[in-house]
């Protein structure tokens, strides 16, 4: 071609004396800045690098901190995890009950004949089968999991039975029953309140059966706790003699017994004690259809087990039997929680396993134990929860990833920009493309490879634990996407220089960002489906990358959204703006609507960033709601009393206790049962009054809307939280079927016991009194202020007996929930979900400085214009706000929509239980307060932001942005 069409247009000329073809320098070098680029010319390429650095070496070094902090949050946080997971092992076993975190085993030997043989001479002494058992379990254990259990608690414990009558004596009761215990606690954790521990036999005695036949025995001495022996009214020296009780299983023969001694436990919650409660004192001991009994302990040491089997179920001559028959042995291993690493689940697992299994392990023993624990159940419940946690944590990780590649990238961006001189004199005057692009990556976004190498290597080296490959992935791609982003850019200026303009290559452009942001949307969907479907899965163990990168989609998903709408709500804002006095709104909202591919990432950045600081406030409030309701759902009220009976004086000094508020006397019975078309659902009756009950809840999380329960003397008002439908029913209370009518069903009643949800059948005490004359209070429920509840649980602990005689526990809901607050798994999600909230804002904040950066040069270059115009000072800052404020108001509405989504999209992967204490899952429910404080608190930062690019630009003058050009 020829004419003035022939070869790069004019515009595109460059100047080899570092300015461009107006004489004017680039990026405010000045004349310093071009003699040093000129001063290059003969410098090898390390001496280029060297003097080319400290032009950008504030964006050199920002991007270098924003490596080393991301870095070590991302290595220290799975590290991190790994101890709370450890410790989370020990609270899960220490939350349990003693049934459950024991490793436990039982054994009642086969009877010969199956009925014990009375006679006047002593048997063959029976041998107790203690060693042989837990010698045959400890070579079971692998030396892991013998270092993490006890020796073993071994006891053995008759059926009931009945004293008829003392020696000497006259008994303050006209029944009591006993049981009788073989266990070395009497020698260990007690103090001697009279007399002294048992021994040996002190003789023998004949007594006669109830069949008449004469049976000599064996006088063993036994202890008994102090409460018992002054609720009998027996001394030290009593003898007593015991008949099998008509509810024991085995039929055995009377036998005889003497009191040597009454003690008290050096510390009554102590784990030795949990086993048997009759040890402590006199304990109701359901029976029957919802009735009870008082029973105690009488306990003797394990050496007295040949002479106390004897006289209950006697050996005879020649028969072949180590054990008696008559007695249930146990072995209780406990676990030494302290000690419990999360690797030990799967050795305790496999012991268990072991013992049910394999049958070799038992050749030595003359009969299998059976093997009676929950501890696999807490074993499976804990490997949920460090899944379900897992989940958790990868959503910060995963969101401070995306936010830091976008931060940095942006921040490489910006500092490659800032090369554009240094990038036209080199490629003029004959450098090669990939030495050009190697020196802008050096200047630009390579400090920040060692930066993270150094954070990295020094918190694996610092914590213990191992870090997962998936940390070191993340921490790859935000070292590594910066540097790509700087080469990428430099490269394509490189291109640009030598590029003749062609309108198809917009186009293109155009096209692949059409084709991106359809992927981008199709990524979210499929993301969110894929979660919503899976949920149960993902959270019973099994991990998926889409539920970790599922609100960072969801977060890029509607910046897409954002980024595309925004041209019309701001445009819109700049024709009404036109219609008013001055330029400078007009100007600022017109140039924000049409806000170009450089202020899409930085935006892009702002979504991610208010997404996450969102989603992590979302879920940081819904498990303080979610725990608030599931304490409220444990207790029932601020705090409940629980007793055997609730007497007149009992509810009265409670209610005179300071800080309580109401104390409403209910009865309560899980054990009860509705019945519909003859089938029959286990329910808990709750029996209080409606209203009073109603009005105390008022406030409280779990708060509910009773309806009238008057009238209908034929049946009794019931309120259920679930379960059957029908309006006609019967109400099973203690035995006794009583007929009932729904009234209405309110799920809000629904109550956790003994780790289960309990349907609740709420009926007015009054009625059920008149229906069933025996009903007697067994529970207060108080309303009761903070320092109310420590004050009770305080007295609880000290001495139960002065909330009322029969006092058996005292539950609030300030020590629940500081109880599940305080568990390791839960502390760490608050405090990870706290520092991705710090370094999200911290983030967002840069975000929001580097939107400022990239639209100020064009912006600088008007107000240039403007100013020699006339524009007077100030102008420029209406014209930042105008133009930066409606960006940064779509940008942060898209990243609060997004982060109130994202709970939701996620919530099937979400079981928040080990952080709430629940005994159910809990819907997870969209928080729009929370969204909305944080895109409060975004956009709070964003006009701090603009107020200091505001102040700075007040300080300068016009012969400042002159001498600024195009660089500010």
């Amino acid at each position: 071609m020829t004419g003035r069409h022939a070869g790069p247009p004019p515009a595109r000329r460059e100047r080899t004396d570092g300015t461009d073809r107006n004489g004017r320098t680039d990026r405010g070098h000045g004349r310093h800045g071009a003699a040093r680029v000129r001063g290059s010319a003969g410098l090898g390429p390390l001496q280029v690098l060297r003097h080319g650095f400290p032009a950008g070496r504030g964006t050199a070094f920002l991007l270098a901190a924003l490596a080393l902090v991301t870095t070590t949050f991302l290595v220290a946080l799975p590290q991190l995890a790994g101890a709370a997971q450890d410790r989370g092992l020990a609270d899960t076993v220490e939350s349990a009950g003693p049934g459950e975190r024991d490793l436990g085993l039982r054994l009642t030997p086969r009877g010969v004949g199956g009925v014990a043989v009375p006679g006047t001479t002593l048997g063959v002494p029976a041998s107790p089968p203690f060693e042989t058992v837990d010698t045959a379990v400890r070579d079971a254990m692998e030396p892991r999991v013998s270092a993490l259990l006890g020796p073993a608690a071994e006891s053995a414990q008759s059926d009931p039975f009945v004293v008829v009558q003392g020696s000497g004596t006259t008994l303050k009761v006209s029944l009591v029953e006993v049981v009788l215990r073989l266990d070395d606690v009497v020698t260990d954790g007690v103090r001697w309140t009279d007399g002294g521990p048992p021994g040996a036999p002190t003789g023998l005695r004949t007594i006669t059966t109830s069949t008449g036949q004469e049976h000599t025995v064996s006088v063993v001495p036994m202890a008994l706790s102090r409460p018992t022996a002054q609720a009998w009214g027996v001394a030290v020296g009593d003898v007593l003699e015991l008949t099998p009780s008509d509810d024991a299983l085995r039929s055995v023969t009377p036998t005889v017994v003497q009191v040597s001694g009454t003690y008290e436990p050096l510390d009554a919650d102590a784990l030795a004690w949990e086993a048997e409660p009759r040890l402590l004192g006199v304990a109701k001991i359901p029976f029957g259809d919802g009735e009870t009994k008082d029973q105690a302990a009488l306990v003797a040491p394990l050496s007295s087990y040949g002479a106390l089997a004897d006289g209950i179920w006697r050996i005879l001559p020649g028969t072949d039997q180590r054990s008696s028959p008559a007695l249930d042995h146990t072995w209780r291993y406990r676990v030494d929680a302290d000690r419990l690493r999360r690797g030990d689940a799967t050795a305790l697992r496999g012991l268990l396993v072991t013992l049910a299994t394999d049958q070799s392990v038992w050749t030595t023993v003359p009969e299998r134990p059976t093997l009676v624990t929950g501890l696999g159940r807490l074993l499976d419940r804990y490997d949920r929860d460090v899944a379900v946690t897992d989940v958790m944590t990868s959503f910060v990780t995963g969101g401070v990833t995306a936010l830091a590649v976008l931060v940095l990238g942006l921040t490489a961006l910006v500092g490659a920009d800032r090369r554009a001189a240094e990038v036209r004199l080199l490629r003029s005057r004959g450098a090669s493309s990939p030495l050009v692009l190697a020196l802008v990556a050096a200047w630009t976004a390579a400090l920040g490879v060692p930066a993270a190498l150094v954070a990295g290597v020094a918190m694996a080296l610092a914590l213990p634990g191992t870090v997962p490959t998936v940390t070191w992935v993340e921490v790859a791609l935000v070292v590594l996407l910066p540097l790509l982003a700087a080469v990428g850019v430099t490269w394509r200026r490189l291109r640009v220089l030598e590029e003749v303009p062609d309108e198809t290559r917009d186009l293109g452009r155009a096209a692949r960002r059409v084709v991106l942001e359809l992927v981008v949307l199709a990524l979210a969907v499929s993301a969110v489906t894929t979660v919503r479907s899976r949920g149960d899965v993902i959270a019973a163990g099994r991990t998926d990358w889409f539920a970790t990168v599922t609100p960072v989609l969801v977060a890029l998903a509607a910046a897409v959204v954002a980024i595309r709408l925004l041209p019309w709500p701001v445009g819109l804002l700049a024709r009404l703006a036109a219609r008013g006095k001055g330029l400078v709104g007009y100007l600022g909202l017109t140039r924000a609507a049409r806000t170009g591919a450089a202020a899409a990432v930085p935006i892009t950045a702002l979504v991610v960033g208010t997404t996450l600081v969102t989603l992590t406030a979302t879920l940081s409030a819904t498990v303080d709601a979610q725990r608030d309701l599931a304490a409220y759902r444990a207790v029932g009220a601020d705090a409940r009393v629980d007793a055997v009976r609730i007497d007149a004086p009992d509810l009265e000094g409670l209610r005179a206790r300071e800080g309580v508020g109401a104390a409403l006397p209910a009865f309560v019975d899980p054990s009860s049962g509705v019945v519909v078309d003859e089938r029959e659902s286990l329910v808990t009756v709750l029996a209080v009054d409606p209203v009073a009950y109603a009005s105390m809840l008022r406030g409280t999380p779990a708060a509910v809307d009773l309806p009238a329960l008057g009238g209908g003397a034929d049946r009794l008002p019931v309120v259920l939280s679930g379960g059957p439908g029908a309006d006609a029913m019967d109400l099973v209370v203690a035995g006794t079927t009583l007929p009932a009518r729904r009234v209405a069903t309110v799920p809000g009643l629904v109550r956790a016991l003994a780790g289960r949800e309990s349907v609740v059948a709420l009926v007015p005490l009054d009625a059920l009194t008149a229906a069933l004359p025996t009903t007697q209070p067994n529970t207060v429920l108080l309303q009761a202020s903070s320092a109310a509840q420590a004050a009770l649980s305080v007295t609880a602990a000290k001495d139960r007996s002065e909330l009322g005689g029969l006092v058996t526990r005292v539950v609030t809901v300030d020590a629940q929930r500081a109880a599940v607050r305080d568990r390791a798994l839960a502390r760490f999600v608050t405090a990870s979900y706290l520092a991705g909230t710090v370094l999200g804002g911290v983030l967002t904040l840069l975000a929001l400085l580097l939107l400022l950066a990239t639209t100020r040069p064009a912006r600088t270059q008007l107000v240039i214009r403007l100013r020699t115009l006339g524009l007077p000072h100030g102008g420029e800052r209406r014209l930042a706000w105008t133009e930066v404020m409606p960006l940064l108001a779509v940008g942060v509405l898209a990243g609060v929509a997004a982060g109130v989504a994202a709970p939701v999209a996620v919530a099937a992967a979400l079981d928040l239980a080990p952080y709430t204490g629940a005994v159910a899952r809990f819907p997870v429910e969209p928080r729009p307060l929370a969204g909305a404080l944080a895109g409060a608190g975004v956009l709070v930062l964003g006009a701090l932001a603009l107020l200091s690019d505001a102040v700075s630009a007040r300080h300068g003058d016009l012969a400042q942005h002159l001498r600024r050009g195009d660089s500010a």
